[in-house]
């Protein structure tokens, strides 16, 4: 089986727009597809994890330059969202997704990685945790820092019930 994570183009819409519609079910086509062109043309990146020639995962990275809470600057590079087909899942697809984002996070010399969670959905929630994002406070908001010069992951408690993940290059 070959596995590759490679930069979405412009040929990946349908099959990601697919993983988008399973992953956001209440999110309209026309809406999946906005937010796909925007992605397309941002300055953000999203990852698509390919298995014997089918596209079965995605990440969704940005950049946001709003006030994320629970950061300590903006602009700050933002996981949107991540998802692996179901029988895909606990095989360390989605780990490896994140972590590209998280590679490409800290190529644009960004310190954080944010994402959050909708607060009544517990295996996104605990998804997070299992990849170092710690808080999800009232609003699902998790945080990861990520410094750019050390070598081990440390966690740090930070304001509003969140903890920052450093990990050490």
């Amino acid at each position: 089986m070959a596995q590759s994570i490679s930069i979405a183009t412009k040929k990946d819409k349908p099959d990601w727009a697919r993983l988008r519609c399973l992953l956001w079910p209440d999110c309209s086509a026309e809406r999946h597809e906005l937010e796909v062109e925007q992605l397309l043309g941002s300055e953000g990146l999203v990852a698509l994890a390919v298995l014997d020639g089918k596209v079965i995962g995605f990440a969704e990275g940005s950049i946001r330059r709003d006030d994320v809470e629970g950061t300590c600057a903006a602009p700050v590079a933002y996981l949107e969202g991540w998802f692996v087909e179901k029988q895909y899942r606990g095989k360390g697809i989605g780990r490896a997704l994140v972590r590209f984002v998280e590679e490409w996070a800290r190529g644009k010399g960004f310190l954080e990685l944010a994402s959050d969670a909708e607060i009544w959905n517990e295996a996104s929630i605990r998804a997070h945790g299992q990849l170092g994002f710690s808080g999800g406070g009232e609003n699902g908001a998790f945080r990861e820092e990520v410094e750019l010069t050390t070598r081990k992951a440390r966690k740090i408690r930070t304001g509003r019930g969140g903890i920052r993940l450093r990990l050490r290059l």
